[in-house]
Formats: C-alpha cells, structure tokens, sequence
C-alpha cells in the first residue's frame, strides 16, 4: 500500500492511556492482524463501558474504534482495505476532524497534556516522590521533596517550568522530568538550558528502554546523547529495591567504550543505582552513573598518541630503509671501484660480481663453477682480500642480498670446487649459520643476533643440530647464546634435543671438512 494512501489517515496518533506512550497509526497497522483485532475488542469494550479504554485521541482524548473500509476521503480502494482509527459517530469537536490545521505549539501542549494526565505518567509521578521522600526521612541526602513546583527563572520572570518532581539533594536542586512518549529535540534541549540557567540539575527517567538502536525513539536519543550516554528507568525491578531499601532506585543504562581493532567501540551496560551512585557535574548540571565522555575521550588520546607512535616508527622505519639504501649503494660503488682499481685485470670470477642484483651474482658464480671453471691465485686474495674488508664494514646483518654474501659463497666454491654444487645447496643454510658463528656475526641471515641465527637451526634443521652445536663449541659461541637467551627458549631447545637425539644426517661431512676442517680436529 502506498505512502501517499497511509497518509490519508486523519488520526495519525493515539495515547496509550496504560503506558503513556505515544502510538503512531503507521506502527500500530504494521502489526499482525491477530494484536491488531485484540486492540479492536478492546477498544469495543470500552466504548460500551465495560473497560478502561486503551487508546484515545491524541487530540481530544475521546475514545476511538478501528474501522477498515473500501475507500478513505472519497477515494475508491479496489481490492485494499485500509485499517484506521476513527471517532465515534456522536463523538465531540475535536480540531482533526475538520480541516483546520493545528500549529506545531498546539501540537506540543494537546501531547504535554495527554502525558501528563495519564495514568502510567501519575502512577511514575508519585512513585519517584514517594521513594525520594523516604530517602528524606531514613536522611540519606534528600533535604526537599514537592510534585510539580513551578521553578521561575531567575533572568526573565516570564519564563517557568513546572517539573514532574522537584526535590533537594545534599543541597543541590534536582529536577526529575518523566519522559513517556516523544517530543521535539528544541524541547528537551530548552527545558535542560533553564535548568541549568537556574542552578539546577536534571534527571530524566523513562519507563521503558531498548537497548536496541532501531527501536529507539529520536527524543531518547536526543537525552541520552546529551546525557553522558546514560539513560534512567524506573522499571519493576527498581521499583521493588526502592521499597525494600526506602531510597530511590533506577535502572540506569550506560555505555562504555573501548578499544576494538584500533576503532572505539561502544556497547551497553546496566545497573541498579541510587542517588549516592550518581555523579553531580557542576558545570553541565547533567547527573550521570558513568562517565562515557571522559572515558572516551581518554581512548581518543590514546588511540591518537598510538597512531602517532605508528607514523613516527614507520617514518624511522623509511628512514632507516633509504639509509641501509644509500649504505648499500656506497658500498657497492666502493667495491667496484676496488674491483676496477686494486685487483687488475679482472677474472671471470670477478666479472660475476659486476652484475646489479646479488640473486644474479649467485647464479653468475653458480654457472660459472658448473662449467668447470679452475679459480686462479689473483681470485682467492680478491676473495680474502674482500671477505675481510667487507666483514669489517658490517654494523648489522648481511644476508643474501649482500656483497658479503656473495663473497663468502664465491670462497665456499673455489674452496669445494671437487664437489658437486648440490652439496652446497643442501646446505647452504648451515654453511652459513656456522659461517656466523665463526665470525660471530650474522652472515647470510637478515638477523640481529647469533641466537636467532640458532633458533633457525633447531627444530627447522634438527638433524644438523650436532654439528652446529659443535661449531658453537669450536669457535666459542656457547655462552654468547646463553648470555642472550633471555626468555630461556634456547636452554628449552637443548634440553628437548638432548633428550630426543633425533638422527644425525652425515652425508655433507666431507663438505664440511673442506669448508670448516677445525670442527673435525681431535
């Protein structure tokens, strides 16, 4: 059914007399049909006198009937019957059944009427007084209690208010506003400036509450946004303790916030508060349980100071790139400058170490041994020559995009020429973790420290842990791991390794001798 037909409606808005509540004639017809028919006999009940009635106008405040019909304002329905709210037959004047047009202040003042007067409206009305009166007479802080005091300003004697319940608090003034149904944003907001013009704090309390975000009125948004995200509610359950313990109690819900994948997420909380509980902020004249703002805008700091850390280490971090960068190009220019100037005619070897990428460098030496290429003298004091430069240079790691790389794979070549090149491949990764350890110095590993080039070893390389742990051994390396071994995980390692043995692989020993004779002395 169209927008346009539902509009046609003339009763748009009823009172729940049992709830205070304002129920719109487009929600009510959302329902199903059954609530729908049971509203409908209900409402015949009470037009015969035998109930209460239910609804009544927004209006007037005369009882209504549900009616449904083939055509609303003179407009044929074909097949579609429309359900509305109408006015008995000999029902009294009332401004929507004719054509005049109500202004939005009328409106105001026939809803602020119809809350006032019912009976949930009364019944909430004289329970928080009740409650704050025995808060008074158990001298719990309550010094004043009156059910609608007019309260005049004290800048323009024109202007009043008259709240639900007035009271005296520890010697604040505090106002409760019962908050039913809906009303204007500009209302509440008005309402909430006198106050505090006056020095006075505002409590708003509902009668009921979603939690759910969809079926949350705008007005209850607008308080409790307002509101430090706190929301009052004088349900059976604070009714109950307020009886039990003589103070007011109220079911207060309240975000909280935190932090969630670097966002702020808010959620929902509740409890049961007392006057005591409450927080009474001198300069918003808001009364609060939690204090959501505070909370979050501690989380926004911190979130900003976290992203700021985060752009400072990632600025450091392209800093520290473009300077092992420039490092690197600096080195690579002085090496071949050595290359061209000290070492004379270049060798085959040499013109391996010409090309720009280290990958290809490997592959160029790789190649070149394949073939059978016989090192010369002039190679092995490039490669010694170069190996000792370049170690002595290093502040950090080399790994395998490095010179120094490079270098000591060319020298584990001229030196294992007889042996196959899978040999080395096989282990290449051990060659070079001994390598470090010989010269206590990450070699061929994007590491910091001798114990992380270790912990690669083992489980990954379990069954060359043996002549690892020998190359610590030989070339004094063993208590610089334990000295670093901070957290203990390497003691843990050993103690497995220890006690598991798992099978030691021999096959590359004759490699090993070749590479690393020391580790095969008596």
């Amino acid at each position: 059914m169209s927008t346009d037909l539902l509009d046609r409606r003339t009763i748009k808005r009823v009172l729940d007399l049992s709830s205070g509540m304002e129920i719109t004639a487009l929600e009510f017809f959302s329902n199903p049909q059954g609530e729908i028919w049971k509203v409908r006999r209900e409402l015949e009940d009470a037009i015969k006198g035998r109930v209460e009635p239910k609804f009544v106008c927004y209006f007037c405040g005369q009882k209504i009937k549900i009616r449904g019909g083939k055509s609303v304002d003179g407009i044929k329905l074909k097949k579609q019957v429309l359900l509305h709210f109408a006015h008995l037959n000999d029902s009294d004047f009332c401004p929507i059944k004719t054509n005049t047009k109500l202004s939005r202040d009328e409106i105001l003042r026939v809803k602020y009427h119809g809350e006032k007067e019912s009976p949930l409206h009364f019944v909430t009305k004289e329970l928080i007084a009740t409650f704050l009166r025995r808060n008074q007479a158990e001298k719990k802080g309550v010094e004043f209690v009156a059910i609608e005091t007019r309260h005049k300003s004290s800048h323009d004697y024109m202007s009043w208010r008259k709240p639900d319940v007035s009271s005296v608090y520890n010697g604040k003034n505090l106002v409760f506003e019962i908050q039913l149904s809906t009303t204007f944003l500009d209302v509440i907001a008005a309402r909430e400036h006198f106050y505090k013009e006056q020095g006075t704090f505002i409590l708003w309390v509902f009668k009921q509450f979603s939690l759910q975000d969809e079926n949350q009125r705008f007005a209850q948004k607008d308080i409790y946004y307002s509101n430090n995200r706190n929301v009052f509610v004088l349900d059976e359950e604070a009714i109950t303790r307020s009886q039990q313990e003589n103070d007011l109690y109220l079911l207060c819900h309240y975000q909280k916030a935190f932090i969630d994948y670097d966002k702020i997420v808010e959620v929902w909380e509740s409890s049961y508060i007392k006057l005591s509980d409450l927080t009474f902020n001198g300069s918003t004249f808001k009364v609060y349980y939690h204090d959501f703002e505070t909370e979050y805008q501690t989380l926004k700091e911190l979130l900003q100071l976290k992203e700021q850390q985060e752009a400072d280490r990632e600025k450091r971090r392209t800093e520290r790139i473009w300077l092992e960068e420039q490092s690197v190009i600096t080195e690579r220019n002085q090496f071949i400058s050595r290359l061209l100037s000290v070492y004379g005619q270049s060798t085959p070897l040499q013109q391996a170490f010409y090309r720009q990428d280290a990958i290809q460098v490997t592959t160029s030496l790789n190649e070149l041994f394949i073939a059978g290429y016989t090192p010369r003298e002039q190679d092995i004091k490039f490669l010694k020559s170069e190996f000792e430069i370049l170690l002595a240079s290093k502040k950090a790691y080399a790994d395998r995009y490095d010179i120094l790389y490079n270098i000591a794979w060319a020298t584990f070549l001229v030196k294992a020429k007889n042996q196959p090149l899978y040999k080395l491949d096989k282990i290449e990764r051990l060659l070079f973790a001994i390598l470090s350890m010989k010269f206590k110095k990450p070699i061929g590993y994007k590491y910091a420290t001798l114990l992380q080039v270790a912990h690669c070893i083992y489980p990954g390389r379990k069954n060359f842990m043996g002549i690892f742990l020998k190359a610590a051994e030989t070339y004094d390396v063993i208590d610089i791991l334990l000295r670093d071994d901070k957290k203990g995980k390497f003691r843990e390692k050993l103690e497995v390794y220890n006690k598991v043995k798992p099978t030691q692989d021999y096959r590359f020993d004759s490699t090993l001798k070749i590479l690393f004779p020391d580790l095969f002395r008596n």
